[in-house]
């Protein structure tokens, strides 16, 4: 929907759920949600998950290339 993050915080605290710029810019930037494993325990090595997908790559690369415009990073 093309929102800020102040925005999506707005109607996230309207649902009782109370976040912050730095703990939403670390799930954005989770690939987790993507169905992507990161750990160091992996070796660097990155891991297509079994686990359900909540968003695409494409959603989550677009999202992070969004974040890295911003010279905060949120």
């Amino acid at each position: 929907e093309g929102l800020s993050q102040v925005e999506i915080i707005d109607r996230l605290k309207a649902h009782g759920l109370q976040l912050y710029n730095q703990k939403l810019t670390k799930i954005f930037k989770n690939p987790f949600y993507c169905g992507i494993l990161v750990h160091r325990s992996l070796n660097g090595e990155v891991v297509e998950g079994k686990h359900p997908k909540l968003i695409s790559k494409a959603t989550f690369l677009r999202v992070n290339n969004l974040q890295e415009k911003n010279a905060q990073g949120y």
